[in-house]
């Protein structure tokens, strides 16, 4: 069950980072041109979210079934080893963080008055999260390494 759910949330995190940029991009496009929020931007600002909520969804699945929790009642002994650090604080708070900033941002822009608001609220709001994302991913160059793809 680990093992799936391992591979599942390694290949969501492709479907989470291209919605990422396909909401981000195309809101940014649009800024830069005649600033028409047009029904594309809401349903990639959508879709992003989504895809966010079910990485949620799969992270704390594997948090608890990984055995990630019980590493909070030897913390010090975590906070000295960087893939322990990494997996049980760094990575989950970050993602915590672009969770929030994803939803607070689709509020913000449903929200908001003119189209010029809603394209630079996406802009800001999903561009934030995606790096916060990105940053907080495990990538095959880091010291907490994992495969681009798990297979």
């Amino acid at each position: 069950m680990h093992t799936f759910f391992l591979i599942l949330h390694n290949w969501m995190r492709w479907v989470v980072i291209l919605l990422g940029l396909w909401a981000w991009f195309s809101a940014f496009t649009q800024f830069m041109g005649d600033k028409k929020y047009l029904p594309v931007h809401r349903r990639s600002g959508l879709l992003f979210m989504i895809s966010c909520d079910l990485q949620l969804l799969i992270g704390i699945i594997l948090y608890i079934v990984g055995g990630w929790l019980s590493r909070w009642s030897e913390m010090s002994q975590t906070m000295q080893q960087a893939s322990a650090r990494f997996f049980t604080v760094e990575h989950e708070t970050l993602m915590i963080i672009a969770w929030i900033l994803v939803h607070v941002g689709w509020s913000r822009v449903k929200k908001a008055q003119s189209d010029q608001q809603k394209l630079a609220r996406s802009l800001v709001f999903f561009g934030i999260a995606l790096l916060l994302i990105i940053i907080a991913i495990p990538w095959p160059f880091r010291e907490v390494a994992r495969p681009w793809l798990r297979t």
